[in-house]
């Protein structure tokens, strides 16, 4: 068909319906626009039916599993949510950066050994609570403990000693690479390489602040190994201020 045929055809189907709806009444009009207006309410109306049936639909522990997550839940009310029945809401509320030692303490003692191991990513909890789970009879925890940077050497150590070979292993070789990081950073500082040397230590020293605490002796040498990487950059006012730090915690490790 040719398309000067289409177009005459179309234009008169055109013709024809304008003259249709210029023989509709006003009342026409009205029931016409009715009916549409009917038709979109019942659209609406199906629309809402099926939201609130996909509410209704929502599995059991679904809003608290998500209220667990949240990152603005507060402490108070995830220690509330710890005491959930429903499946996956204490391995959240463990997880959370938001919930409190005394919390994770309670979360530590749980039947289910999915929310210990939870546990153990949580840098929140305390030094008894990781004791606790250094030796927790179930192996996935104590595994999850001995790949955590957080661990304090002490416990890494206890752990290198694991019946388990891969709990052993894995401790093995976090102390491993703690030790790597400290090699590297001397190594950086005997070749006059100070930017280097002054990233490696920095690094080293937020390891050990966070294994052995902010005081430990080890803390302090590696401060003082930092100075010297300062020094070497010239950036006297902060060697300064960091070699006293140092001298603190080694006067106060001899007292």
């Amino acid at each position: 068909m040719k398309w000067n045929v289409i177009s005459g055809n179309w234009k008169q189907l055109r013709g024809n319906f304008k003259a249709k709806c210029g023989k509709l009444t006003a009342d026409d009009r009205v029931t016409m626009k009715s009916q549409v207006y009917s038709t979109k309410l019942d659209v609406f109306k199906m629309s809402t039916t099926n939201t609130n049936s996909n509410i209704g639909d929502e599995k059991p522990g679904q809003a608290e599993r998500r209220q667990a997550s949240h990152p603005n839940t507060s402490a108070s009310e995830l220690d509330k949510l710890a005491n959930s029945q429903h499946p996956g809401v204490a391995e959240r509320v463990a997880k959370n950066a938001n919930t409190d030692a005394s919390t994770l303490a309670r979360l530590s003692n749980h039947e289910s050994f999915e929310v210990r191991a939870a546990v153990t990513e949580n840098t929140n909890m305390s030094n008894d609570t990781r004791q606790l789970l250094v030796s927790d009879e179930n192996a996935e925890v104590r595994y999850r403990m001995a790949e955590n940077a957080n661990t304090a050497v002490e416990d890494l150590r206890s752990l290198a000693h694991d019946d388990n070979p891969f709990v052993l292993a894995l401790a093995q070789n976090t102390l491993d690479n703690l030790k790597s990081v400290s090699q590297r950073a001397d190594e950086m500082l005997i070749q006059e390489q100070f930017v280097e040397a002054e990233d490696f230590y920095r690094k080293l020293i937020q390891g050990l602040e966070g294994l052995l605490g902010a005081e430990h002796k080890e803390v302090g040498l590696a401060l003082y190994k930092l100075a010297a990487a300062l020094v070497g950059q010239s950036k006297l006012d902060e060697a300064v201020t960091i070699g006293i730090r140092a001298n603190i915690i080694i006067a106060e490790q001899k007292g």
